[in-house]
């Protein structure tokens, strides 16, 4: 495990920056990809989660090339700017449906609240009496790197999904690396056109063979979300990791979540995914060209 303490502006503190080691320790445990397969359908029993969390996010703000060194060659800097550790919850509901309320440490103020149903996302920002909304399947990213963070993002990394409907295709491969070993099952989809792609990777190591690390790709097979796991533990006889941290590559952005009580398989009222924007607040359109509507309107 690495920490690297960095200093960002008044919005937060000086916060020491965890990142998650990807791998697993040493394991000559082996299994069929039937048997990996069997150990993803588990969470397929896991159909709503009340989750006491602990969230922490960091994102790229800049990203640049320095002056040539002694080498010749340029090289990328990054400046990252890490927000305070917040305290929140995670509520979803299967197939899609999630929201993600987090406070401010100490003064126990609203930091966001994240909705969506899958096709349609919202995002309340009070510090800075912002509320976004936008469809999950647009291209368009904001400008700025924290205006990207999803709420689908954060499904994907806290909920796993058994193999999908449209994930047919399975292949396991073992890989050595070192001391440390894994069994990558590689779950691949038919796009409708006779065509196979890449969908999603999951790797599973350790003497349990735990899932480790989850990639999911897009339709140009490019990596767009990377999951590392940790510290697997059991509530209800069903497995959950309580240490997820979530990496967006192209979109800027890293979520690290302390998953303090899962809450599985509660019962959620249809009020726990609703959110709407305050009296008198704008809304921002994203992938509308960052328009703006007053309160109640489109």
């Amino acid at each position: 495990m690495l920490v690297i303490i960095v200093c960002v502006g008044a919005a937060a503190g000086c916060v020491g920056r965890t990142r998650v080691d990807r791998s697993v320790p040493t394991s000559k445990a082996t299994a069929t990809v039937e048997e990996l397969i069997e150990k993803l359908e588990v969470f397929g029993d896991i159909r709503t989660m009340k989750s006491t969390v602990e969230l922490r996010l960091a994102v790229v703000t800049n990203d640049r090339l320095s002056k040539k060194g002694r080498t010749g060659r340029n090289r990328k800097i990054q400046s990252v700017q890490e927000f305070t550790e917040v305290r929140g919850f995670i509520l979803i509901e299967r197939p899609a449906s999630i929201r993600t309320i987090a406070e401010v440490p100490v003064v126990k103020s609203k930091a966001f609240d994240m909705v969506s149903n899958g096709v349609e996302f919202k995002v309340y920002i009070p510090p800075t009496n912002r509320f976004l909304v936008g469809l999950e399947a647009i291209i368009e990213s904001p400008k700025e790197r924290v205006d990207r963070v999803r709420p689908q993002h954060l499904l994907e990394a806290v909920l796993i999904d058994p193999p999908r409907e449209n994930e047919s295709y399975r292949m396991l491969e073992n890989v050595l690396h070192g001391k440390r070993s894994y069994q990558i099952v590689h779950l691949m989809s038919d796009d409708g056109n006779g065509k196979v792609k890449l969908s999603r990777k999951i790797w599973f190591g350790g003497s349990g063979l735990q899932i480790a690390r989850i990639q999911i790709f897009d339709d140009l097979a490019d990596l767009v979300t990377d999951v590392s796991y940790a510290k697997w533990s059991m509530a209800k006889e069903l497995p959950y990791p309580r240490t997820i941290f979530l990496t967006r590559p192209k979109d800027g952005y890293e979520v690290q979540i302390r998953i303090v009580n899962p809450g599985l398989n509660e019962p959620l009222s249809k009020r726990s995914f609703e959110l709407e924007a305050p009296m008198g607040i704008k809304i921002e359109r994203i992938g509308e060209s960052m328009k703006t509507h007053p309160e109640g309107t489109t």
